[in-house]
């Protein structure tokens, strides 16, 4: 190679030589383009704050709030009940305050959670709902199941007066036949009210959470279907034998000679 050709591509490299060695620790201190998919998830992720928004901590505070409120009201009535065992009561008692006392524990430890731990959390709170789901029906369930019972014992104790009532009518020589069909008929209502009820306790009194099982949350959701239709039909022997008894009442006054202008006057 002669001289005036290597002066010449002297001259040509040495200016780009020098160019790259002013600008190479620029580039090196600048984040190159991430193309590939998987290396930009990881920069997003990396990039990504750690710590929840606080709208979504207070979201699940306040869920967890109204599950406690809730499940606090059912454990109040729970101990007004007065037909349901002891041992039943004492059994969803338990279950409701081991609840409760997850859904606070759980409550401090979201307060500081991430982002991450947050999602599992509320996730738990959610699995933790299977007891909240089949406690909240099971007492309201039991607990009108519980009032059932004791208008059916009100309705049979009066049922009893209204026959002393209708014997001394058929002694004293009145036609009582239609009393003693509407009383009969008050009689069945109450005895079928009774049945009903019976078969409302003995349904749903057992039930516990079914844990992720499917083939149990099956069970527990027919028998809760089965649980209501029972307590309807008990709610409506109990009206049936209400109107019976209004029946037999105003009958009784009509043969005792008092009418509703009658008893107006004495009122007044």
């Amino acid at each position: 190679m002669n001289t005036y050709t290597t002066r010449k591509i002297a001259t040509v490299v040495l200016p780009i030589m020098c160019a790259l060695a002013f600008t190479t620790p620029a580039l090196a201190t600048t984040t190159p383009k991430v193309n590939h998919p998987v290396a930009k998830t990881a920069v997003k992720s990396a990039n990504k704050s750690t710590t929840p928004p606080v709208t979504k901590v207070s979201k699940t505070e306040t869920e967890i709030d109204t599950r406690v409120s809730a499940l606090t009201a059912l454990e109040n009535r729970i101990t007004a009940m007065t037909r349901v065992g002891q041992e039943v009561k004492n059994q969803l008692t338990t279950t409701i305050q081991s609840t409760i006392s997850s859904l606070g524990a759980l409550k401090t430890k979201i307060a500081t959670d991430s982002t991450t731990a947050l999602k599992a959390d509320t996730l738990a709170m959610t699995a933790g709902t299977r007891v909240y789901a089949l406690v909240v029906p099971q007492v309201r369930i039991l607990a009108a199941a519980d009032r059932a019972s004791t208008v059916a014992s009100m309705l049979t104790n009066v049922d009893a007066k209204l026959k002393t009532r209708i014997t001394d009518a058929t002694t004293a020589g009145k036609d009582v036949t239609a009393l003693t069909t509407a009383e009969a008929d008050m009689a069945a209502k109450i005895s079928d009210a009774n049945t009903q009820v019976q078969a409302v306790l003995a349904g749903i009194s057992t039930l516990t959470p079914d844990n992720g099982d499917k083939t149990k949350l099956t069970a527990n959701t027919l028998a809760l279907k089965t649980a209501r239709t029972a307590l309807k039909t008990a709610e409506q022997d109990l009206m049936t034998a209400q109107k019976d008894s209004k029946t037999i009442v105003s009958a009784l006054k009509v043969m005792d000679g008092v009418t509703t202008t009658d008893t107006t006057t004495k009122t007044q």
